[in-house]
């Protein structure tokens, strides 16, 4: 049997599905396996700052190896501390030292998991001060780097930055998911473009029409958690009163108009029908640096998939033809936008560079194995 590592910021059985999430049950039920889901990093100062992921048994669940099911097991790696970013040059000083003795002491339960490994693949994350010491365990496994965001944009802490920089080269292989970091490590022969997977078997699936959509001309829809414009859904929904705009994700609402549909958060598998029925994607994203960095983000790959035309801001360039973009605060921008957009024509959007999640597990495989 062989046996893969995931390590990831991100918790299992959370709620919030992620790309590990879709990976790990990829190599788990398409492949058959054995799967260890790393949560690092993860601290009491997490638990302090209120982190979404203590919703979940992370106390009780500390340090030992939980069974989710016959090829999947899921681990906390929770520590006292961890590095975070901050303006504030004490508390940068402060994290400087966690860095450099983050993961220097891992626990045994996990080291005898790391010594069985075949393949471990770290997300882009502070656990990759975990890459040097994972190496000493188990030199003879080959590491990936899947990089799911660019450090710098997320505003990682320094030290993380640069460690990435330093052990970049050390990967038998770089897997980026788009355009934008893949320009950041094309230099390094390691680096490879592999787009994000999807569920293609959820979505291949025909739903029932969600009835929220039956009182609309048009329905226009985002799912997500953050950088949300929240000027461009007031403008939008101000200006087509006929058409529903719904809103998916954990997010503040803004107005009351009837044509503004706020749902908060919600299991994955329900969102793909409000995904499958809509006349329009958006990713009427907002941030102050690296924008571009979203062209090509899971759910840019889900609206594709379901042949949408997707409005986003200028700033967030794709290749992707199915793009219609609109100049943030302009009003007049936003309108010609959304109206070009619903008189798209779906039929030629191109979805043949869509991979499964298992597609592309088998990909990274092939890719380590020509090592």
């Amino acid at each position: 049997m062989v046996n893969v590592i995931l390590i990831s910021a991100h918790y299992f059985l959370s709620r919030r599905k992620a790309g590990f999430h879709w990976l790990a049950e990829s190599f788990a039920n398409k492949l058959s396996w054995n799967v260890l889901f790393v949560t690092a990093p993860i601290s009491l100062i997490s638990w302090f700052c209120r982190d979404h992921r203590f919703e979940h048994p992370i106390f009780e669940q500390s340090k030992k190896v939980i069974c989710i099911t016959d090829h999947i097991r899921s681990y906390v790696y929770l520590t006292p501390f961890a590095p975070l970013p901050s303006k504030n040059t004490i508390f940068n000083i402060v994290s400087a030292l966690i860095a450099k003795f983050y993961g220097k002491h891992l626990p045994p339960s996990l080291k005898q998991e790391l010594i069985r490994a075949d393949l471990i693949i770290f997300e882009s994350t502070s656990a990759l001060l975990l890459f040097e010491e994972v190496c000493g365990i188990n030199p003879d496994a080959k590491k990936i780097y899947r990089v799911s965001d660019d450090l710098e944009v997320i505003h990682a802490a320094q030290q993380v930055i640069d460690c990435e920089r330093k052990i970049a080269p050390k990967f038998d292989l770089i897997s980026v998911p788009s355009e934008y970091i893949y320009r950041k490590f094309a230099h390094l022969p390691n680096c490879r473009l592999h787009y994000h997977g999807i569920n293609k078997e959820l979505f291949s699936k025909q739903y029932d029409v969600p009835e929220e959509y039956t009182k609309f001309e048009k329905n226009i829809v985002f799912v997500g958690t953050s950088h949300f414009d929240y000027d461009f859904i007031k403008i939008a929904a101000e200006s087509f009163p006929h058409w529903g705009f719904h809103i998916i994700g954990p997010l503040k609402k803004v107005g009351e108009s009837p044509n503004l549909l706020y749902y908060g958060e919600m299991p994955f598998a329900k969102t793909v029908p409000y995904i499958q029925h809509a006349d329009v994607g958006l990713q009427n994203r907002i941030s102050d640096r690296g924008l571009a960095s979203l062209s090509d983000s899971l759910k840019i790959l889900q609206y594709t998939y379901c042949k949408l035309p997707i409005v986003a801001p200028i700033g967030l360039q794709s290749s992707r033809k199915n793009f219609v973009y609109y100049v943030p605060g302009e009003k007049d921008s936003i309108r010609t936008a959304l109206a070009h957009a619903v008189e798209y024509d779906r039929k030629t959007i191109d979805i043949s560079n869509i991979y499964s999640w298992g597609e592309l597990a088998e990909i990274l495989i092939k890719e380590v194995s020509n090592v």
